[in-house]
């Protein structure tokens, strides 16, 4: 089995199409190419899917029965979720590719794809989040590991001092240190 087949084999696709037959059509691919597949037609199960269980990447229809794929978009962003979406649209113009590229979609695709092409989108989409991913937990052990070993703290106001060293170390100005008798 090849690194790409393992790869497949933990990513989880939320396909969002109201069109049963295309969306049938892009279950079986997806299955067969190895990919964990959920599929609903609705806006609404799409959100009740995505706050339950977690998933890699979104392929979201543009034209929703119940509300727009850029509605779906916001209210995904608003709630947490960081799975890549693909946007797909039988109606795309210039201003929509560019709202949903805004409002935090990876990808935007016209009507008919391939599903070939599909699943290089949603491979891309994939490897794009993981680098964002990955990139923000080095930040993070990074942002521990600067730390001035001798302060210890984890809470915001210690975030917010340390913050404030980092802003004040630079500089050649004296600095008044004040606090409370007894607290270091």
């Amino acid at each position: 089995m090849s690194q790409t087949e393992v790869e497949k084999k933990t990513i989880t696709l939320l396909l969002v199409d109201d069109d049963t037959d295309l969306r049938q059509d892009m279950v079986a691919y997806f299955q067969r190419s190895g990919y964990r597949v959920i599929d609903c037609g609705t806006a609404t199960d799409a959100l009740s899917l995505a706050d339950r269980q977690h998933v890699d990447v979104i392929i979201l229809d543009m034209i929703l029965p119940d509300m727009s794929g850029l509605e779906v978009l916001e209210k995904l962003r608003s709630r947490g979720c960081d799975s890549e979406i693909v946007m797909l649209t039988g109606e795309g113009s210039i201003e929509t590719a560019v709202e949903a590229m805004k409002k935090g979609a990876r990808e935007y695709q016209t009507k008919p794809i391939r599903l070939k092409e599909l699943e290089r989108l949603v491979e891309k989409s994939y490897s794009a989040g993981q680098l964002v991913k990955e990139n923000r937990q080095l930040r993070e052990v990074l942002r521990h590991h600067q730390r001035p070993p001798q302060i210890i703290g984890e809470s915001e106001a210690m975030r917010s001092v340390f913050r404030l060293i980092e802003r004040t170390a630079a500089s050649n100005k004296p600095i008044l240190i004040q606090g409370e008798s007894g607290t270091g």
